[in-house]
């Protein structure tokens, strides 16, 4: 009777390091004329799969990326009129609901003051109210509340092409293009951490370009600014180790010497 004997198959990670510098981007300009970029494509060393894999977003760092507070200035028209004139109406946001104007020190009283958004932005200030004992050699300093979240919505990263020069789970028909095209790997916000990975499965193929896409829908772009800088580490894992039996396995039986 031949005997079985088991084995196990090794782990083996592969970790990929994605620098925003190196890659060839893809950009628009928004509405308040601030470049930002969407695709992102980078032309990596070869990296031959031989078994099954997944692939998995395992950390990210943003540089240049923050969430900017609204900032304003008082103006003085009269004793019983006053403006607020936001300094930074482009860049300011995102908000997702008007924050908290504050009006304090200085001279005369009365003034209520409410943020404008428009696009997530603070774009005026209105004020209403009585005022009266307004100066304009003593006029009160404002403050507005800070973004509550990074974003409109949490960005998503996806992939756009795996490119290899032999593709066995593609959605292309199997032209040799792409591999899960669209495939999200990751939800959050640039600063936060990832909490759960999404992995992307893979099959034998040798991949040498990566192209993702940074938004917050499919049909609306948000991209990133210009200005920001980031790094992605993507982790190219086999799967779980397995047992591998010999002796009797799928009808191929294997005579052992003892």
């Amino acid at each position: 009777m031949p005997l079985k004997t088991k084995a196990t198959k090794a782990n083996i990670d592969k970790y990929i390091f994605l620098f925003s510098k190196h890659a060839t981007k893809q950009s628009y300009t928004d509405t308040n004329g601030i470049v930002r970029n969407v695709d992102y494509a980078w032309n990596i060393d070869p990296q031959t799969i031989n078994e099954q894999c997944t692939l998995e977003l395992v950390q990210k760092v943003f540089s240049n990326y923050a969430e900017e507070t609204a900032t304003a200035t008082v103006s003085f028209i009269s004793a019983s009129s006053i403006s607020v004139n936001i300094t930074n109406p482009t860049t300011n946001g995102f908000y997702t609901t008007p924050p908290t104007v504050t009006l304090s020190g200085g001279s005369g009283t009365g003034a209520v003051a409410t943020a404008v958004l428009t696009s997530g932005r603070v774009s005026s200030v209105t004020i209403s109210g009585t005022l009266s004992g307004y100066t304009s050699g003593s006029l009160p300093t404002v403050s507005i509340s800070a973004p509550t979240t990074l974003g409109i919505t949490p960005y998503m990263i996806r992939v756009n092409n795996l490119h290899s020069a032999s593709i066995v789970h593609s959605d292309d028909g199997g032209t040799g293009v792409s591999v899960k095209k669209g495939c999200i790997i990751d939800m959050s916000y640039p600063y936060q951490d990832i909490t759960e990975a999404i992995k992307m499965v893979l099959e034998q193929q040798t991949i040498n370009k990566i192209a993702i896409s940074i938004d917050n829908t499919f049909s609306d772009l948000r991209g990133l600014p210009n200005t920001t800088d980031f790094v992605l580490c993507f982790k190219l894992a086999e799967y779980e180790p397995k047992y591998l039996l010999y002796g009797s396995m799928e009808n191929v039986n294997v005579n052992q010497q003892q």
